[in-house]
This record gives structure tokens, sequence and C-alpha cells, in this order.
């Protein structure tokens, strides 16, 4: 099994002002933390934008990218985000390791 780095980047409700904005995003660290995923997070409190990162452990890069998706919509979740608009995953892959199609729908 290898190590995956997974990166999302995201974007909180405008109506939500800098000060929750950073101590929502300090929540999800929190809980992908206790999940001993190495979370690590940029964000432009400003704008509304962060980029989350983790390390996923998994045999390919598809699973990889399922359990990276996953895992950060929980700690988005468990941090009291909602994600009504999540996209749908749709991969195509002839080798594993390398994507030949991939779709986010939603």
């Amino acid at each position: 099994m290898a190590k995956w780095r997974f990166e999302f980047d995201g974007r909180a409700a405008d109506s939500l002002g800098a000060d929750a904005f950073d101590a929502a995003l300090d929540r999800v660290v929190e809980e992908l933390d206790d999940l001993g995923l190495e979370p690590d997070v940029a964000a432009s409190l400003q704008q509304g934008t962060f980029v989350l990162s983790v390390i996923v452990e998994a045999d390919d890069l598809a699973a990889a990218t399922t359990t990276g998706l996953a895992v950060i919509r929980a700690g988005l979740h468990e941090a009291g985000f909602g994600t009504a608009h999540w996209p749908e995953l749709h991969l195509q892959l002839d080798d594993p390791d390398r994507v030949q199609r991939l779709s986010l729908a939603g």
C-alpha cells in the first residue's frame, strides 16, 4: 500500500465571516488529524477559499482519490460544513496508477 497526497480546493459560503471561517477550518483540520491523515490547509480568509490536503494510504490512484474525497467530506461534515452540492466522482482507468478520465459532476 502506498501513501498518496490528496488536495481539495474549496470555498466557504459568502455569509460566513473570516473569523468563523478560520475557526471552522481549524475544526476540519482537527477532525482529520484525529483520523491520522496528516492534514494541511492553506486559506484566504478574506476570499473564503481554501486548499485542504491529506495523506491517504491506498493500493492505487483510484482508491486514493475515492478515499481522499470521502475523508475530506467527512471532515467537513464533522466541522459543521454542509456539502449539498458535492460532486459525484467518475473515474475511467486503464492503468490504476494513471487516470485516463476524471469527471466530477454535481
